[in-house]
């Protein structure tokens, strides 16, 4: 599993003087929940329209994930 947690790169720039810059985030699942692990502690998180389709896929598939396992225990 690669590593997660800010990477010191703004790859699209600084968006605001707050930006802390790429956060690496993992979204995994057990059964019945859906984990967003960001491995640090953070405010907020910009991203583009992509980005942020991709992530609500990932929750999408994690979330049916999830409640398939739990549905089976």
């Amino acid at each position: 599993m690669s590593e997660i947690g800010p990477t010191g790169e703004f790859p699209q720039g600084q968006l605001t003087d707050s930006d802390k810059g790429e956060l690496a985030l993992r979204v995994l699942h057990v059964p019945g929940k859906v984990v967003l692990e960001f491995g640090a502690l953070i405010k907020w998180i910009g991203m583009e329209p992509g980005q942020a389709r991709n992530l609500a896929d990932s929750l999408r598939r994690h979330a049916d994930e999830a409640e398939r396992m739990h549905a089976a225990s």
